[in-house]
């Protein structure tokens, strides 16, 4: 009875009116009594501690893990290998009409990419992909049955760094820079009365994307993106990204 006595006289009364009233060992009834005596006392803390360890438990719909790996596929019109048909327009005028384009096709930019993001603004990848044109020359002069064809395909790869400026739920702003290396291979026909003769003129050189301003939109996951800039995958460039 001495050792029940360090606990509240009300406490002890609230457990007696608990225990059942068919406990026939009186011993038995005094450490029944004793040990609910102990837990009502501590009820309040122990409520108050797993209330605590609740709120510091990580909610997972509360917390967004960020995605790291992104994989892209993209098209583009007017990259920066078409300005050769540009430049064929010049030929035209400092051979005083020797030799005129007839007729010139570009066939577009396509790419596929890699993303790496160290954060929410920067990331780092490599882009890979390939463009092509074509133009059909004549002579300017009705009395000549010149003609020539060639046809151009370039395939480049560099590895790009990517700045998000503006950050939101469904919709992203960038701005992007590729510097790499490209090759070219062009085939050259020539059609005459005697038959075609075909030569080739391979070469290389720089590959450069500048996007001063790009556009996302989508969820954390899937994203459709737009940009506009200068360089070997086209002035306008579309596509889709995925992260995981």
């Amino acid at each position: 009875m001495q050792m029940a006595t360090i606990y509240s006289v009300g406490s002890l009364e609230n457990c007696k009116k608990i225990i059942p009233c068919n406990i026939k060992s009186f011993t038995s009834k005094k450490i029944l009594i004793l040990v609910m005596a102990i837990f009502l006392k501590n009820m309040k803390k122990v409520i108050i501690y797993v209330l605590v360890a609740v709120m510091f438990l990580p909610c997972k719909s509360q917390i967004t893990e960020l995605k790291k790996h992104e994989i892209s596929l993209s098209a583009g019109v007017l990259p920066s290998t078409d300005s050769r048909m540009f430049i064929d327009i010049l030929v035209a005028i400092l051979t005083l009409g020797l030799v005129v384009p007839d007729d010139m096709v570009s066939y577009g930019s396509y790419s596929i990419g890699y993303n790496y993001h160290a954060n929410e603004k920067w990331s780092y990848g490599f882009l890979t992909g390939f463009s092509a044109n074509k133009t059909t020359y004549k002579s300017g002069y009705n009395d000549s049955d010149y003609k020539q064809e060639s046809l151009r395909h370039y395939f480049y790869a560099m590895p790009t760094i990517k700045l998000t400026w503006l950050h939101r739920k469904r919709i992203n702003l960038y701005s992007e820079l590729g510097l790499g290396f490209y090759f070219r291979v062009e085939k050259i026909t020539h059609f005459d009365d005697q038959g075609n003769d075909i030569s080739h003129n391979n070469g290389g050189m720089a590959a450069v994307q500048l996007t001063p301003v790009g556009m996302e939109l989508g969820n954390e996951k899937l994203k459709y993106f737009l940009d506009l800039g200068f360089g070997n995958k086209g002035l306008l460039n579309t596509g889709l990204r995925y992260k995981f």
